[in-house]
């Protein structure tokens, strides 16, 4: 009589548990629209001079001996976003993607995720800025080139995940789980 007592308790402390743990996955995650409205975006291009300028090579140095297969000139690609906490809670991560689109056919040709983590209160604007050696798009039509040779795509920002101060979770829907990994590490 005792086992069965014993055991009883047992599957209700585990049933009790796992109903407790589920309630508490569940309200990490925040339904609905993200609470970040994007203002405005920009990017640039940047070329860093990585050369050994005034240091000649030298035959004993073991450093020269690399130096060949180190390009001089490194580029890279900055994206900014400016956004604006639209909602009540105070945001400590976000996860946003830049995106270029083919505007003759509506078509996206380039897609760069960034995560920042930022401090970002409600009604408060913060600029967001991603680093990346890939260049907006590796493709380009003719179209859009007529069109405008200088900025030949459409741009948007589109927010993927977002981490409030209070530990919840905002998750972009269709959005790859993996899109907040680096984020969700920040909420504990």
């Amino acid at each position: 009589m005792m086992k069965h007592r014993l055991r009883g308790l047992i599957v209700c402390a585990c049933l009790l548990f796992a109903a407790v743990v589920a309630s508490a996955q569940s309200s990490q995650s925040v339904a609905g629209q993200a609470d970040v409205a994007p203002l405005k975006q920009s990017w640039r291009k940047f070329r860093h001079d990585i050369s050994f300028a005034g240091f000649p090579p030298t035959p004993n140095n073991p450093f020269d001996i690399a130096r060949p297969h180190i390009p001089d000139i490194i580029t890279e690609y900055i994206y900014n976003a400016t956004v604006r906490n639209a909602g009540a809670r105070t945001i400590k991560a976000i996860g946003w993607d830049y995106v270029f689109v083919d505007p003759a056919n509506g078509q996206e040709v380039g897609r760069h995720h960034f995560q920042n983590v930022v401090s970002i209160h409600p009604n408060k604007k913060s600029e967001l800025e991603g680093y990346t050696s890939s260049p907006p798009s590796k493709i380009v039509t003719v179209e859009a080139l007529q069109r405008n040779a200088k900025n030949p795509f459409a741009e948007r920002v589109e927010i993927t995940c977002l981490v409030y101060k209070d530990g919840s979770i905002w998750l972009a829907s269709g959005a790859d789980d993996s899109a907040c990994q680096p984020q969700r590490r920040l909420r504990r």
